[in-house]
């Protein structure tokens, strides 16, 4: 199984904060950026780059939270030896070849990330509609 282990470049520090709702956190606003709104992140792709973002590189990561009744569908998490985060590329939503170009693009982005070392956001799902954002320290 394809993955990418991000870590934060030596100059930049990260911040976790406690658990957030899907529905009330900043990624599911966004901010306003030259009078548009722009989101952090999107629930329905894990790999997010938003279309005002210039350059190749992703801007977050949403993980899925772990189902109620099993585990989540990809094997994301923390590698505590290496002080990185494990997230695996994202798969085809099908056959098509919409499909697989629109995962290829969300691969490619987070790959550009990690090449350029740029530091991504991290939206960690900790249980349903609950959320652990994983931030650059500015």
């Amino acid at each position: 199984m394809s993955c990418v282990s991000l870590r934060s470049a030596e100059s930049t520090s990260y911040r976790v904060t406690t658990a957030i709702s899907s529905t009330s956190m900043p990624c599911a606003k966004g901010s306003r950026f030259r009078g548009e709104r722009v989101a952090f992140s999107t629930f329905y792709s894990g790999i997010f780059r938003p279309r005002q973002m210039r350059g190749p590189a992703a801007l977050s990561l949403t993980t899925a939270p772990p189902k109620v009744a099993g585990s989540a569908p990809y094997d994301d998490g923390f590698d505590g030896a290496t002080e990185a985060f494990v997230y695996h590329y994202r798969s085809p939503q099908g056959t098509s070849a919409n499909a697989v170009r629109a995962a290829e693009a969300d691969n490619r982005a987070l790959r550009a990330a990690a090449a350029l070392n740029v530091p991504v956001i991290y939206f960690r799902g900790i249980g349903p509609g609950q959320y652990a954002a994983v931030a650059p320290r500015l």
